[in-house]
């Protein structure tokens, strides 16, 4: 998270490459995280004009939702998931991207088959087994919530993972066992 230095080696970098689309991903990136949000579109808008793919269109994604175009970044999304290739873990990672989006606003039913089309592709996707652990939670559908977060658990010790196991004890009233996590 070096982001003034990233911002400084894509700079040189740049110098060096005018066509390489990694380069512009680095300097989207570091402006982004910088606060230059002008220069993190612009070479957004570059990398994708030079190659169209899941990462491009995955940062203009994020950047359209940030600016308030949610209709926009699904799109985008969308795109980097076609861009993908099913069951790779960059086209799970898109996929499992797009369903949070949904769940942020409101569209449970679409995330949720999002995250069941992701783990048809990938089975056993950690990420897409603790967004589904989320929703049910959130549905209050505990004992659901509490299998795809073990099964997450399970495959990575992931510490998002289990933050999410600790809100379910929690929840289940289980003390002994959330103090314990």
């Amino acid at each position: 998270h070096k982001f003034q230095e990233a911002l400084e080696l894509g700079e040189k970098a740049l110098k060096v490459e005018q066509n390489d689309a990694q380069v512009y991903g680095v300097l989207c990136d570091a402006n982004l995280e910088l606060g230059n949000y002008e220069k993190a579109i612009e070479m957004a808008d570059r990398m994708n004009s030079i190659k169209p793919d899941l990462r491009s269109y995955a940062r203009i994604s994020y950047l359209r939702e940030m600016f308030g175009d949610v209709e926009g970044s699904i799109k985008a999304m969308n795109m980097a998931i076609a861009a993908g290739v099913p069951g790779h873990e960059n086209t799970a990672w898109a996929r499992t991207t797009l369903a949070g989006i949904y769940a942020e606003y409101g569209r449970t039913t679409e995330a949720k088959n999002e995250l069941e089309t992701c783990l048809k592709e990938r089975p056993d996707y950690p990420f897409a087994l603790s967004s589904l652990a989320e929703i049910a939670l959130k549905e209050n559908q505990i004992e659901t919530a509490e299998k795809y977060i073990d099964k997450a658990l399970n495959i990575i010790p992931e510490f998002s993972f289990a933050q999410l196991k600790s809100d379910i004890q929690k929840k289940q009233e289980k003390r002994k066992e959330f103090i314990q996590s």
